[in-house]
């Protein structure tokens, strides 16, 4: 029971702690993106190509 108790305690501070990098690289790709945002407006098409690529990057890396 104490095993069970102890694997279980152990389980979910892994999980939180796994919660707790995804929710900051998150918010690291978040600061990341929102001055790229701004580059989309720009007429250039090398600009967006490189924008949709980092954002396809940034998806890829999004935690589930």
């Amino acid at each position: 029971m104490l095993a069970f108790l102890l694997s279980a305690l152990s389980l979910s501070s892994l999980v939180f702690r796994l919660s707790w990098l995804s929710l900051r690289l998150l918010l690291f790709v978040r600061l990341l993106s929102s001055p790229l945002l701004l580059f989309v407006r720009l007429p250039s098409s090398l600009g967006g190509v490189s924008i949709s690529l980092l954002r396809r990057r940034a998806l890829l890396f999004r935690p589930v």
